[in-house]
């Protein structure tokens, strides 16, 4: 009689499968906020849905994946030993991988500042914040580049075909 064996994960690897998980997630959700906000920008679709509701649609997912982003990052301080909270405070301090990380943490600081600054709108003025807010496309190429360089999945081809196929798209 055969008894199969079956394999179980350690800690360390279901925690890099949640991490992993919540980052791509993170990303798909932050992608659809952006093309969400040119659609908002540039007036595509207002004859078929209402501004108010592409507009909440456009606030839920960013404020969604600047969640799971924080959620993300929160995940890499669990593995003991490997994340200092300094290097994900501060860009291109962690020691395996300045340049990734970094690129990563610049880009959601970016995403964050400008989520907060819906809470000044009034006070910058509608101009000053929008400009403030056309640096999501440089914080969505930081992210994009920190999956590519840092992601442990972006080496298979579908997926870094589908991360560039989404910076390209914004």
């Amino acid at each position: 009689m055969h008894i199969a064996q079956e394999t179980v994960r350690s800690a360390q690897e279901s925690l890099h499968l949640v991490a992993a998980t919540v980052g791509f997630l993170s990303f798909f959700l932050l992608w659809l906020a952006v093309l969400g906000g040119l659609v908002l920008r540039n007036g595509w679709a207002l004859t078929w849905v209402r501004h108010s509701t592409l507009h909440g649609i456009h606030t839920t997912l960013a404020l969604i994946g600047l969640t799971l982003a924080a959620v993300h990052t929160g995940a890499q301080l669990a593995k003991p030993g490997l994340f200092r909270v300094i290097d994900l405070l501060v860009p291109f301090t962690f020691w395996r991988d300045p340049i990734g990380v970094g690129v990563g943490v610049i880009g959601l600081e970016i995403m964050v500042a400008v989520a907060l600054s819906i809470i000044v709108q009034r006070f910058l003025g509608y101009s000053r914040w929008r400009a403030l807010h056309t640096l999501t496309y440089v914080a969505f190429t930081l992210v994009v580049a920190h999956v590519l360089i840092s992601g442990s999945d972006a080496f298979r081809p579908h997926l870094a075909v589908a991360v560039l196929g989404a910076w390209l798209s914004v």
